[in-house]
């Protein structure tokens, strides 16, 4: 079958999609084919924004939850989620949540640790987005060095793994009992 590979780059969230155009097809009838796939893809997708809340442990250690969830599920008291953590003992961090972005159905997010003065002691750094459950990971962090002060401050840096560029980032600034030294 002979006919003409086109790449179309689509501004909307990122999406690509590869047509393959036969010859004698008119340019019009390609875009309405190819507007039809990509509602259709649209329609698979959901609003999805990110959250972290963060608990104090014993020894200097914080125990950190990130966790991504449905926009939809979000009203302006807040997220049954983000509730049902505080009820744990957890704080919200600031900002609460991030932005909206489009996500579909198992799409794979990398989270990058990033900061000072801190050590990721264990925990998942992959989460996956199914919209039928609950998408978490936990991880567990400690001072990197108890002669440097008592502030770790960093980010959870969130990457989608399948476009392999960051959606976005979540700060933190966490407290340890570690005296100042030189002060």
């Amino acid at each position: 079958m002979t006919g003409i590979y086109t790449c179309l780059h689509l501004i909307f969230f990122h999406r690509h999609l590869i047509a393959k155009k036969k010859r004698d097809l008119p340019n019009s009838e390609l875009r309405e084919q190819t507007n039809e796939i990509f509602q259709q893809t649209i329609k698979k997708s959901t609003i999805v924004h990110f959250f972290a809340v963060q608990k104090r442990m014993s020894n200097n250690r914080y125990k950190i939850i990130f966790e991504c969830e449905e926009s939809k599920k979000k009203d302006s008291s807040g997220s049954e989620r983000i509730m049902s953590w505080k009820k744990e003992g957890y704080t919200a961090m600031d900002p609460e949540y991030t932005g909206d972005f489009l996500s579909s159905e198992n799409q794979m997010y990398h989270v990058k640790l990033s900061g000072n003065n801190l050590m990721k002691e264990f925990g998942t750094m992959t989460l996956q987005f199914i919209s039928k459950r609950i998408n978490y990971q936990e991880l567990t962090i400690k001072p990197g060095n108890t002669n440097l002060r008592n502030i770790m401050h960093g980010a959870l840096d969130v990457y989608d793994m399948l476009m392999d560029r960051k959606v976005t980032s979540i700060p933190f600034w966490l407290t340890a009992d570690i005296p100042i030294q030189g002060i």
